[in-house]
């Protein structure tokens, strides 16, 4: 249990940081960005 749970929170952070880097909030590492959000956006299901 205690592993799954860590490895959600884990996933959670690195997406959170990597959010948080694309958007400017924080100031580190390269100045482009990360992850392509508009791939990650048309690759979740449609509502």
């Amino acid at each position: 249990m205690n592993f799954i749970v860590g490895v959600f929170v884990g996933a959670l952070l690195v997406l959170g940081s990597a959010y948080v880097h694309d958007t400017g909030m924080a100031k580190f590492g390269p100045q482009q960005p990360f992850v392509n959000w508009d791939t990650v956006i048309s690759m979740l299901p449609a509502r």
